[in-house]
């Protein structure tokens, strides 16, 4: 109970209880609601899950990993229990940031996708002004790519 490593890995443990019970109570219940369609608007509630999947999924890794690595190398390092704590919160801080550019990045790809497969608009959301401002070849596009309903 005297090794700063095993004070470190039980604060780790800790947290990664913690990130547990949310990603659990959290975000699983919201896993259906959330997708990454520009039909969904930031900071509504499927937005706030995403992020927050993504920021509880680099918590976990980053804590999981600590874990192990503190205990493997306990007799190699030794560092008091705030050098421990300081390299875990900048692993998790940068760990976070970089969970969060790669929910970005993946926003803008699929963004990028969809605008390039919809070209053609959905005959079915665009209003009667929109469908007579249209021109015959548009109106022949659409209807053909639309699904056979």
């Amino acid at each position: 109970m005297q090794s700063t490593g095993f004070k470190a890995k039980m604060i780790m443990t800790t947290i990664l209880i913690i990130n547990g019970i949310m990603l659990n109570f959290y975000t699983t219940s919201r896993l259906t609601t959330f997708n990454f369609s520009s039909v969904y608007p930031k900071h509504d509630a499927a937005w706030r899950a995403r992020k927050l999947s993504f920021i509880f999924g680099a918590i976990s890794v980053i804590s999981w990993y600590s874990i192990l690595f503190t205990a493997l190398l306990k007799t190699v390092i030794k560092l008091p229990l705030f050098g421990y704590v300081a390299i875990y919160l900048v692993l998790v801080f940068a760990a976070v940031i970089m969970s969060l550019v790669l929910e970005k990045l993946l926003v803008n790809k699929i963004k990028a996708g969809q605008s390039k497969q919809t070209k053609t608009k959905d005959y079915r959301s665009l209003t009667i002004e929109e469908l007579s401002n249209l021109s015959s070849e548009e109106y022949k596009t659409i209807l053909k790519n639309q699904p056979n309903n």
